[in-house]
């Protein structure tokens, strides 16, 4: 008897099959980005910022000076490193971009297993974002992975802190959670949406039950009171944090760009049905390129109506087994429209609806695509288990 009690606390003890299947997949990722990396090369940006920073010595002034619009001091700290281990030195740019994107996709794993458990549905949220070519333009470009790389893990490692701090509302959870965000911030000015998509995640689907008669707006009003109640030291740490940090950048940056009458209805037709839709459902088969060795994708018409066929056949099969958690659409759709809106007011502003095409615009979406479509699917796990 105490043998088989003992066997029992061993097996245990070993890793669940899900996590190492999801290690195993993460290695793999890592090989086949690896092999990419090591055959690419520095382009545009990667010269300026290696050019401005070679040489010289590191400051606060030095971190915090923007480039191309960009508030990034750690993607600066990097870019220096960079610089100071030799004159056009890939190797070592290509090892970190390994390693970069290693943190991201741990931090993924971890995100899935902490929102929905160590469950065999996650292994396909956990491939998506591994295989999907929506990142890898991003990913092969220096000067880009450093902005996206870090903001990706921050993303994962915010929302990981975040539904921790929901289901248990101790104030470690929500310190871990305001550092990941300040992690993001230090290299991208995107990672500022976490703030409005950690909001809506609290309310969307940690907000406490509110019992009571009435209508069912008044349940609704019940609802979000308690849920402003119930996490008031968030809504504190985030208006903090989000009033700060755009006060700081609005102060330091200014838009150097001139642009172009944009046609809003056409960049959001390319961006949606010839560009993301067609590359989550593996596309995009075909690229253009007009200047390389950057790339636009130019999905061919049978890809299209290919990957749309596909979008409506999982919507009915949702609707049909009726278990949808269709509010995660709202947190979805609702970052779509801030990318859409600001890749307009920046880059589609300049070149025009061609920006639609070049995936590294929309390489943040894929973090925040996992996580809705694992809410869609899977809902939320309701208790905080030891996560790994």
């Amino acid at each position: 008897m105490l043998r088989e009690e003992q066997v029992d606390d061993d097996s245990s003890a070993l890793p669940h099959p899900v996590v190492v299947l999801g290690v195993v997949l993460v290695v793999l990722q890592l090989v086949l980005r690896g092999w990419a990396s090591l055959g690419g090369w520095f382009s545009a940006d990667d010269f300026e910022l290696m050019s401005r920073l070679h040489g010289t010595p590191l400051t606060w002034e030095q971190a915090t000076t923007p480039h191309d619009s960009q508030l990034m001091p750690g993607g600066i700290v990097l870019s220096w490193l960079m610089s100071a281990s030799g004159p056009f030195n890939w190797t070592v740019a290509a090892w970190s971009l390994v390693a970069m994107q290693a943190l991201a996709s741990v931090a993924c794993l971890l995100m899935l297993v902490v929102a929905f458990g160590r469950r065999w549905a996650i292994l396909p949220l956990l491939a998506l974002y591994l295989f999907s070519p929506l990142t890898i333009t991003a990913y092969m470009w220096w000067s880009a992975a450093i902005n996206q790389l870090p903001a990706q893990a921050a993303f994962f490692l915010t929302f990981a802190a975040a539904i921790r701090y929901f289901r248990t509302r101790r104030l470690v959870w929500l310190g871990l959670t305001v550092l990941a965000i300040a992690l993001g911030l230090a290299f991208y000015v995107k990672a500022v949406l976490l703030l409005p998509l950690v909001a809506g995640l609290a309310v969307l689907f940690f907000a406490p039950r509110s019992p009571g008669a009435g209508g069912r707006l008044a349940r609704t009003a019940r609802r979000l009171v308690a849920t402003v109640r119930a996490y008031a030291p968030l809504w504190a740490a985030l208006l903090v944090l989000g009033g700060a940090y755009s006060w700081y950048y609005l102060d330091t940056v200014d838009n150097p760009l001139e642009g172009v009458e944009l046609a809003w209805f056409d960049l959001a037709d390319a961006m949606l049905r010839t560009t993301l839709v067609p590359t989550l459902a593996g596309g995009p088969w075909t690229w253009r390129n007009p200047i390389p060795p950057r790339a636009l994708v130019d999905p061919p018409t049978w890809g299209v109506v290919l990957a749309w066929v596909l979008l409506v056949v999982c919507i009915v099969w949702l609707a049909r087994r009726g278990t949808a958690h269709w509010r995660a659409l709202v947190l979805l759709g609702a970052y779509l429209a801030a990318d859409l809106a600001l890749l307009g007011m920046g880059r589609g502003f300049v070149v025009g609806t061609v920006s639609a095409h070049e995936l590294r615009y929309l390489a943040d979406a894929m973090p925040v695509i996992t996580l809705c479509l694992g809410l869609l699917v899977l809902g939320v796990r309701a208790t905080d288990e030891d996560p790994l």
